[in-house]
């Protein structure tokens, strides 16, 4: 569907939004995101245009992830911010700094899941060179997590990729500490 409107300075503005239940597709990620052919998870996307120009794309899946897409026009169509909110019920309470940020409440996440999905070198892609390179800060609340065959209930993780060396945080009551992680150059 289309839906058109004005703003207070006439400037033309049109919402257009796809829905779909993705029936017969199949989503090979881990939970909350993956799904198998035969199940149904809820699709929305609405790209919001000013004349011919896009100037965000937002995505809900599901009901538990929620992700705006800031879009510069003025270069080559290039992201300049993307927003990912997980959990039914989340509602940000906190602005994170970051080209790329993440946060919400989780009932479950296996980080070791994630884990493996991002070190299958065909899913993810090293920029070719820094000044590809986004900055990313993650604060996720989890109910139940799974890390190293180990579970903690309650438990906040907080990610960053600052240079030069990625952080991740544990801060819950049977599991508390920081990993730091420093990429390799060639």
């Amino acid at each position: 569907s289309i839906e058109s409107y004005r703003d207070e300075s006439d400037q033309q503005y049109r919402d257009i939004l796809i829905e779909s239940p993705l029936r017969g597709i199949e989503i090979m990620l881990p939970e909350p995101v993956g799904k198998n052919a035969t199940a149904t998870r809820s699709l929305m996307v609405k790209a919001n245009m000013a004349g011919s120009r896009i100037n965000k794309i937002d995505f809900e899946y599901d009901d538990q992830v929620f992700t705006n897409m800031y879009v510069d026009n003025s270069e080559d169509f290039k992201i300049n911010r993307i927003e990912v909110d997980l959990g039914k019920d989340y509602a940000p309470d906190t602005a994170l700094d970051a080209d790329i940020v993440i946060r919400g409440e989780l009932q479950e996440l296996d980080l070791g899941d994630w884990f493996e999905f991002f070190n299958n070198e065909s899913n993810a892609r090293t920029p070719a060179n820094d000044t590809d390179k986004r900055t990313l800060n993650m604060e996720l609340d989890v109910d139940n997590l799974r890390l190293l065959d180990q579970s903690y209930v309650d438990t906040r993780i907080t990610v960053s990729n600052g240079q030069p060396a990625w952080l991740v945080g544990f801060h819950g009551e049977d599991i508390r500490g920081q990993a730091r992680y420093t990429e390799s150059t060639p």
